[in-house]
């Protein structure tokens, strides 16, 4: 099995270039052909390297972010030979040609990445006020410039009006009345703190300027601030933005702000309410050398933290923000959007940009597996209790019925303790992850859009342990057939037959099929539930 390669150019701000593709893969088919049993998953891209470097023989053009001549080579096609060099590092320092295996050298790059965003293309930042009211706002959004095309009607990157959300939840009666992103007007405060220049001047030295900041660009295309979904709010409930502190050089100082401030003049932002909105951004000193330029940028890393490469410091801290509730007198809230930065597998970059240093020490032993004592498919029956199917060996159908929103819920068990999973996909049947909550020794994974009569294969991500076990993927598939109280693979009269004869039971360990509602109770809804299906089966 290859490593897929992920991409970071050699310039700040030290983050994956745009187009590396995203993973996990996943394989259907084996090396003759044939179609696998279960859809296998991999983590890829598994490491990145840097790419953006001076090449003398590829066609292209010199970058504007370096002090000589020479043309730049960009890409993964450059990222990987870059990896490969490294590896030819790393096998010399252990001892040369027989003293890595693959497998130990796959382990050796991957656990020695430096510290990475966790959680690509996304921020989020929270503040909480004296009386325990909370703004939380989160931005989803990817470096794309595609606007209504190939089906998406509200366009992605700065068209997506979506990508940002804030929402507030508080006392009763209490109300958000004002919210300023970047209040003191500074760099310092605007996120992006690895955004700068670096390189190697004529005497070979290297150097390294830090210009950090994200400024707020209303006048760019797709750039003007416009509101998406309103949860309990109207247009009339928030007033137009009111930008301040213009940018001074490279920005154009006419339309380039550090500060975008928002009002709620009719204190209707109570409880439970929220909005989503898009506006123009992008580093405020790019990593071209001498005057450099404001660039315009959607994705949402870097409105957080990041580290430096090499110098390997920084966190996930990014631009701050601040605002006040009001709850019978005002009361300031301030907070700041952070990316998570830590060791591990991310979709975007795999296991982080490899540090070579790190690399050549470190040790060739391959940890263990994370053991998963069960998988089980959990409803909780209202007034009556939690209750679960085991489905650890795969065979066992879970016959509930997750309504209309097809929500369902796995939890897989551990031995010891989980320390993180990177995420969850799916690689068989149809639906998506909703969440995925690491407490104790389980992973909950929440799934939504789940059609029944179909096999559903949830994949853990990167799985770790407080013992050291890693696993890369941990696999459980639920059977999904509802009505099939006798457990079989097919609704039938005996389904039906079952069911009947359990109405007006209290629900218990020993019935709980039988509410195919989970509402509490086995009544004629869940007769008729299980009457509706008869005739479906599953694999």
């Amino acid at each position: 099995m290859g490593n897929g390669v992920g991409a970071y150019s050699v310039f700040p701000p030290n983050r994956p270039e745009t187009f590396t593709s995203p993973g996990p893969a996943i394989y259907y088919f084996n090396n003759d052909n044939s179609r696998k049993a279960t859809p296998e998953v991999r983590l890829q891209p598994r490491i990145s390297a840097a790419d953006g470097a001076n090449t003398s023989f590829f066609a292209g053009s010199d970058s504007t972010s370096d002090v000589d001549t020479n043309r730049n080579f960009s890409g993964t096609s450059a990222s990987s030979p870059h990896a490969a060099g490294i590896a030819a590092l790393v096998l010399q320092a252990k001892g040369g040609p027989g003293s890595v295996s693959p497998a130990q050298m796959t382990n050796l790059l991957e656990n020695s990445a430096y510290p990475h965003d966790l959680d690509p293309m996304f921020v989020k930042g929270t503040a909480t006020a004296s009386d325990g009211g909370t703004v939380t706002i989160t931005c989803n959004s990817d470096a794309s410039s595609i606007a209504g095309i190939f089906g998406l009607t509200t366009g992605v990157g700065l068209a997506d009006k979506n990508s940002w959300k804030v929402t507030y939840n508080g006392p009763a009666g209490s109300f958000v009345t004002d919210l300023t992103f970047n209040p003191t007007g500074s760099a310092a405060a605007a996120g992006s703190p690895t955004s700068g220049q670096n390189g190697v001047d004529g005497s070979l030295n290297y150097f390294r300027t830090i210009t950090p900041g994200i400024v707020f660009e209303p006048a760019v295309a797709n750039g003007a601030f416009a509101t998406g979904t309103l949860t309990g709010l109207t247009a009339s409930d928030i007033s137009a933005p009111v930008f301040s502190n213009l940018a001074p050089a490279p920005s154009n100082g006419t339309n380039q702000y550090w500060t975008m401030a928002l009002a709620f003049p009719n204190s209707n932002f109570t409880t439970a309410k929220g909005f989503n909105f898009t506006v123009g951004r992008g580093q405020q000193h790019n990593s071209a050398l001498g005057a450099g330029a404001t660039t315009v940028e959607a994705t949402a890393d870097i409105l957080g933290g990041s580290i430096l490469i090499p110098e390997n410091t920084g966190n996930g801290t990014g631009m701050a923000f601040s605002g006040h509730i009001n709850d019978g007198g005002s009361l300031a809230f301030a907070g700041t959007l952070n990316n998570i930065i830590g060791a591990g597998y991310s979709v975007l970059d795999g296991y982080g940009f490899i540090n070579a240093e790190a690399a050549a020490t470190a040790s060739l032993t391959i940890p263990s597996a994370v053991t998963v004592s069960s998988v089980l498919s959990r409803f909780t029956h209202a007034g009556s209790g939690t209750f679960d199917v085991n489905i650890t060996s795969g065979t066992a159908t879970e016959c509930r019925d997750g309504g209309t929103a097809g929500n369902y819920t796995m939890v897989f068990t551990a031995t010891n303790p989980l320390t993180s999973v990177a995420g969850a996909v799916l690689s068989e049947g149809s639906g998506s992850v909703s969440n995925v909550a690491v407490a104790g020794n389980t992973a909950t994974v929440s799934l939504t859009g789940v059609p029944n009569a179909q096999r559903v294969t949830v994949n853990l991500l990167d799985v770790r342990d407080n013992a050291g076990n890693v696993s890369q993927v941990v696999s459980g598939t639920m059977r999904l057939l509802i009505g099939d109280t006798t457990n079989n693979g097919s609704v039938n009269a005996g389904d039906v037959s079952q069911t009947k004869i359990q109405v007006g039971a209290l629900v218990g360990a020993g019935n709980f099929r039988q509410d195919v509602n989970h509402n509490g109770s086995i009544n004629a809804g869940d007769v008729s539930n299980v009457k509706i299906h008869v005739g479906t089966s599953v694999p």
